[in-house]
């Protein structure tokens, strides 16, 4: 569980930080908290973690309002590295990008991230 996590995320796993980054987000285990969550993301997605990139660069192209400021250059980097190694979703939405198809706004339509609207 989260206690195990939070021991792997101590010893510096990237693995174990992203994981307890989803269970902030989430509230799974743990109180939700999108801050904390958002930190974690970052934190292993500095140690080159494809996922916790990917969750990052969500944020910065404006799920991560209240949390983080919107920034899509830096998410679309982001995006292009975890696509570099193969990250489906990453490439998809930098496709949906390069195609004009999607908007960096903060969703209110309770679609998930990174869906072709």
């Amino acid at each position: 569980g989260a206690e195990y996590l939070m021991k792997a995320a101590e010893m510096g796993n990237a693995q174990g930080i992203y994981e307890l980054g989803v269970l902030y987000y989430t509230g799974v285990g743990v109180p939700e908290d999108a801050k904390k969550a958002y930190e974690l993301f970052e934190l292993a997605a500095a140690m080159e973690h494809t996922a916790a990139q990917y969750m990052v660069a969500d944020h910065l192209l404006g799920e991560g309002e209240g949390v983080v400021e919107e920034d899509p250059a830096a998410g679309i980097r982001l995006l292009y590295e975890a696509g570099e190694k193969g990250h489906r979703r990453a490439r998809e939405q930098l496709l949906h990008i390069l195609d004009g198809k999607t908007r960096f706004a903060k969703r209110t339509d309770g679609v998930p991230p990174f869906k072709k609207h």
